[in-house]
């Protein structure tokens, strides 16, 4: 199909030869563009999943170091100052602190303190008891899909002593 602008409105006639060179133009620009997209997309995606890790890794760092001085100086109000997150994050689900038997110590949503999680995910972080590796985890929260990231806590002044564990969730729908 071929247009010029010689009449008021373009006229546009065609032939037989220019649809099926149009045909096959489209067709090579789609097969060319397509892969490309999709390379450029899941770059991103791969870039972005590797910030949000940078930044949870940070977290949980953050959130073991206070839990640890907390726990062992019995001081809640810095418990939740721990979990606190921020607002800019939108896959953001949880943040938690639980105890070696599974309550929960502190939690982003401070009405969620003192419940006791007896799911599977929780019973694999309490048995995995890692300080420096984090145990992450496909589960559920409120119905949807989040991935749970997980790093032990245990006593400065004992470091066999554990005192229970960090979580942070983000939702992956």
């Amino acid at each position: 199909m071929l247009a010029y602008p010689g009449n008021t409105g373009f006229t546009y006639f065609t032939s037989e030869i220019g649809r099926e060179n149009m045909k096959k133009l489209l067709i090579l620009v789609f097969t060319c563009i397509t892969p490309l997209l999709y390379l450029c997309c899941s770059s991103y995606e791969r870039e972005l999943t590797e910030l949000e890790k940078a930044f949870i890794i940070n977290k949980l760092k953050s959130m073991q170091k206070i839990a640890g001085e907390s726990i062992e100086n019995g001081n809640v109000l810095e418990l939740f100052r721990a979990v606190r997150t921020q607002n800019d994050i939108s896959s953001f689900a949880y943040a938690m602190i639980i105890s070696p038997k599974g309550e929960i110590l502190a939690h982003n949503d401070p009405l969620k303190a003192t419940k006791m999680l007896k799911d599977e995910t929780t019973q694999k972080i309490l048995e995995y008891r890692d300080s420096s590796n984090m145990l992450i985890q496909a589960a559920t929260y409120d119905d949807r899909n989040v991935m749970d990231y997980a790093l032990g806590v245990f006593s400065s002044a004992s470091p066999d002593k554990y005192l229970g564990a960090v979580r942070f969730a983000l939702y992956t729908e």
